[in-house]
């Protein structure tokens, strides 16, 4: 059977540790100092502070005990990742073509004909925009090059940080794979993994066996990353915003347990993701609900409903706290966590009201409060009438 191979350019783009260039952005200090970003557990973590094998879900007391007085621990602003984000994703479309976004801080994007028509060759050009980026928006990135979306995503292992692989004939493509364990190829999973064992354990493995083969095994999604991996572009990643819901899940494999610590900072990390896609997206919710599915494959779920659509990353997340608490029980085995909303909506910025309890936070209404209640206090509660 012979099929066209892809003679297109793609490049998966991926910012290196983004949460924490983004606070060397703001504060260029932190460039020498091992960063961790989260609450209560890393959710990323600087390059300095992985070298010492602090990682994401890593809790916030042992990496403290492992950093010691060089530990700088900082709460998300995903608003500022957001315009940074914004800012990233629009330099690709202005010197890419064909731009998918696919998370936050990574990318797909087509290179076909841009260096030759910049009279460069394709290795000049992806160097070229790596300074370009840090110079106009200070974050460094790493880039993978090759004819298949899938491929490109697969060497994001290879020459990170702040390095790049490209892979276009298909010896050296090969060559790569052959390095590396079949657990790289993003999208199958753990349970696949279980499946393909024991004479798939390479990417290459999976590569040179028959696409029937993966299709009775898997399904007929393993047949567009069989097609992908030998060169036959087919598949897309690009993001849809006008989503009805969003969802996030974390399975915990071998992990399996009771401990609440444990399977609080699981969650956390689909917590995190979540905010990511809203702050990229611009989506706020109304609803959010969490399932603890147990080692028995029973699903409990419970949900949180706001007086208002919402994106404020501390009031969903003392919600999701109080949810836990409720649901978490310490007798049970737990195997995965799933958070996620089905009430969606674009950010759209609220009008003050001194009547509105979602203003209640508001510095600009507490001041209000304040005069009301000395004007009350000096001429009486009946001197100020609401007029309608």
């Amino acid at each position: 059977m012979k099929f066209k191979l892809s003679k297109k350019v793609f490049a998966h783009i991926d910012c290196d540790s983004f949460f924490v260039a983004c606070e060397v952005f703001r504060n260029p200090s932190l460039a020498t100092k091992h960063v961790c970003v989260g609450r209560d557990v890393t959710i990323a973590a600087s390059y300095s502070a992985k070298a010492k094998w602090v990682k994401v879900w890593v809790p916030f007391w042992q990496a403290k005990k492992i950093l010691w007085n060089s530990f700088v621990a900082l709460d998300p602003d995903m608003k500022l990742y957001g315009q940074l984000s914004k800012k990233f994703m629009w330099f690709l479309r202005m010197h890419t073509q064909n731009v998918e976004v696919f998370s936050i801080d990574e990318a797909f994007v087509e290179l076909t004909w841009i260096p030759e028509s910049l009279d460069m060759n394709l290795e000049e050009y992806v160097v070229y925009l790596q300074k370009k980026i840090l110079q106009e928006i200070w974050i460094p990135v790493s880039f993978w090059v090759s004819t298949t979306r899938l491929r490109a995503k697969i060497f994001s292992k290879v020459h990170k940080p702040y390095g790049y692989f490209i892979g276009m004939d298909n010896q050296s493509v090969y060559d790569q794979f052959q390095e590396m364990p079949v657990s790289d190829i993003p999208f199958v999973w753990f349970w696949y993994q279980q499946r393909l064992a024991p004479h798939i354990k390479t990417i290459y493995d999976f590569s040179r066996e028959s696409m029937f083969y993966f299709k009775r095994l898997i399904g007929k999604n393993a047949t567009w990353l069989w097609f992908e991996l030998n060169g036959v572009n087919s598949l897309s990643f690009a993001s849809h915003w006008d989503k009805k819901s969003l969802v996030k899940t974390r399975s915990f494999n071998h992990e399996m347990s009771s401990d609440p610590r444990f399977i609080w900072s699981k969650l956390l990390l689909n917590v995190e993701r979540l905010f990511e896609e809203m702050a990229l997206a611009e989506f706020e919710i109304r609803h959010i609900r969490l399932y603890l599915k147990t080692k028995e494959k029973e699903r409990f779920g419970i949900s949180h409903y706001f007086e208002d659509y919402t994106c404020d990353r501390k009031e969903i997340y003392s919600a999701l706290q109080i949810l836990f608490k409720k649901l978490y029980k310490p007798w049970v085995v737990y195997r995965s966590t799933w958070v996620g909303s089905h009430d969606l909506q674009k950010y759209t910025p609220k009008q003050l009201s001194i009547f509105s309890k979602a203003n209640e936070k508001h510095e600009t209404n507490k001041k209000l409060e304040k005069i009301f209640l000395d004007i009350h206090k000096k001429y009486g509660n009946e001197s100020i009438h609401v007029g309608i």
